[in-house]
């Protein structure tokens, strides 16, 4: 027996709408592995509406006072507290990621974050540069910058998504956010929640893939574009907006190392590398992805992290004490199964190995 798929859509302008052509793509929860929803695969007459909203609405909020734009992001902050239950309902949907982290290590920052930016929108200022001419004084003043065009990744959807608009919005420009094709669910919620508080076309979302991220970029509507994710998207976004000089904002991937020496508490260090390393399923641009260790301690150290990694508890999100639940796509799952895949001669797999379980 066939369950009805829940519809997600877009936010432009005030308003929910589907994609102009009505096309959708499947959103999956990875813990089951089932589609649980449909989101809209926005088009160009999709991109072209919202980035009219925003342009539409940006005079008007560019003209309010910090006061106003602080007011507004104070009730944000506290509409996702009241509504902390849903938001992460539809992360832990969206993510497969465990309720109890998601409960405490993402709510209570954001609400943090957003109320952090609205104390900033009050400390806008400009300088003084000084007298350069006779019977004049330079004054260096900050405007925002116009439409932001945003595109948030899957690994921190709710959090990345606070991270691009509460700056923007507390800055007196309107946004256009596109989460992650695979994880838009909690961002059109936050979409209703924020939608209540600021005025039509501040805020708006458009769910889509990476060609709706690159029409947003490649748009000339937007002075600026943020994007989220790998370094070969990083250049292609920057080469993209060098062609009108559009600003960007770049957070790139990376592989970071831990240096461990040989005067190092090695129980420590295994504690907090573990904590880092599997934290989100090791899905965290800062997880502890390569350790190089001091030879003389080097067979000690891989023994007590071996142990470590067999003891990490894995599970579903209502699992207690899960730290690492599932991978968020197949395309990850495929990633990280290929690290093992293509083990070179030299190395060998010290724990784990294998998926765990039979679903998700």
């Amino acid at each position: 027996m066939s369950t009805e798929l829940r519809r997600l859509r877009n936010y432009i302008g005030g308003e929910f709408k589907d994609a102009a052509d009505g096309r959708t793509t499947e959103v999956v929860n990875p813990a089951t592995g089932e589609a649980y929803a449909t989101a809209p695969l926005s088009g160009q007459a999709d991109v072209d509406a919202a980035m009219a909203a925003a342009a539409e609405a940006f005079p008007g909020w560019r003209d309010t006072t910090p006061a106003e734009r602080q007011k507004a992001l104070l009730k944000i902050a506290d509409a996702f507290e009241e509504r902390a239950e849903e938001l992460i309902a539809a992360e832990v949907e969206n993510t497969g990621k465990p309720i109890g982290l998601t409960r405490s290590e993402e709510i209570p920052p954001m609400v943090d974050q957003i109320r952090f930016f609205a104390g900033a929108a009050r400390m806008l200022e400009g300088r003084s540069a000084g007298e350069y001419m006779e019977g004049l004084t330079s004054i260096v003043r900050r405007e925002p910058v116009g439409v932001c065009a945003q595109v948030a990744p899957w690994n921190y959807p709710m959090m990345m998504a606070v991270w691009k608009f509460a700056p923007a919005i507390a800055a007196g420009n309107t946004v256009v956010l596109k989460p992650s094709d695979t994880t838009p669910a909690s961002t059109v919620l936050m979409a209703e929640i924020i939608g209540s508080i600021v005025p039509k076309g501040v805020f708006n979302v458009i769910c889509g893939d990476r060609d709706t991220g690159r029409m947003m970029v490649e748009h000339e509507t937007p002075a600026m574009a943020s994007i989220t994710g790998s370094v070969r998207a990083g250049i292609q976004v920057a080469e993209s907006a060098s062609k009108d000089v559009k600003r960007v904002h770049l957070e790139l991937g990376g592989k970071a190392p831990v240096v461990v020496f040989e005067d190092t508490d090695i129980a420590k260090a295994v504690e907090d590398i573990s904590v880092a390393g599997y934290f989100n399923a090791g899905q965290d641009c800062t997880a502890a992805t390569r350790v190089l260790v001091h030879e003389s301690i080097h067979d000690e150290f891989v023994s007590a992290l071996a142990k470590a990694a067999s003891e990490t508890k894995t599970g579903q999100p209502d699992d207690e004490d899960v730290l690492f639940g599932p991978l968020n796509n197949p395309n990850q799952l495929k990633q990280v199964e290929g690290f093992i895949d293509r083990l070179p001669a030299h190395a060998r797999v010290e724990a784990g190995g294998k998926r765990v379980g039979d679903k998700g």
